[in-house]
């Protein structure tokens, strides 16, 4: 109990102090938040490293008596019931780091903003394009009727090609059938001719021809 109750006074302490280091007025370091919350984070790992010294020598007394396993189990007990609000303030710090950070952030970005809204100060030169005089503007105008011809010359050379091989291939079509049936007429009358002789060797009593090949 004795060192439960001292851990809680020198957190007083600590919290004592930073506010004391917070309340000191901006001329007093560069940033005094940043200062107050170096020197509490200090202190918060003081009162840890003690915490650990504390468990440690407790720890050690366990070995000397019969019950050293729930001794041990209540000195860790402490240590972390110790621990617990230290650990609960350093994630309030950085927190409020956090926080402020994002704030800084926020007004440098408001600031850019309002200096690039900013008129430019007068006699200085600005960027702006000259305006077109009116030999580059018509030249211009010309250079865009040449590029609006030639693409019309594109498509229309395109849909003259596609044309051409619509036309070609709907032609192909019939060609291509009538050289087929061409073929299938001359392979008839072949077989004919064949059949034809083949019989009039059989009524002669000649010696059949050979037999037809197989139609295509």
């Amino acid at each position: 109990m004795r060192f439960a109750r001292g851990i809680g006074l020198a957190g007083l302490a600590v919290f004592t102090a930073w506010s004391a280091a917070q309340a000191q007025p901006p001329a007093a370091v560069a940033r005094p938040e940043d200062a107050g919350v170096q020197a509490e984070r200090a202190h918060l790992q003081q009162q840890r490293a003690a915490i650990a010294q504390q468990r440690a020598r407790e720890e050690k007394a366990c070995y000397q008596q019969f019950a050293v396993e729930n001794c041990l189990r209540d000195a860790r007990q402490r240590a972390r019931q110790a621990e617990a609000p230290l650990r609960q303030r350093e994630l309030e710090l950085n927190d409020q780091e956090r926080k402020r950070k994002a704030a800084e952030r926020l007004r440098e970005i408001d600031k850019k903003q309002s200096e690039a809204a900013k008129p430019p100060p007068a006699g200085r030169s600005t960027l702006r394009p000259k305006p077109d005089t009116a030999a580059q503007q018509q030249q211009r105008e010309r250079d865009a009727q040449h590029r609006a011809q030639e693409s019309r010359a594109h498509q229309q050379s395109q849909a003259a090609q596609q044309q051409r091989r619509m036309r070609d291939s709907a032609e192909q079509v019939p060609r291509e059938r009538a050289r087929y049936e061409e073929k299938q007429r001359q392979a008839q009358e072949h077989r004919a001719r064949l059949e034809k002789k083949r019989a009039e060797d059989a009524a002669a009593g000649r010696k059949p021809a050979a037999p037809l090949p197989p139609h295509p």
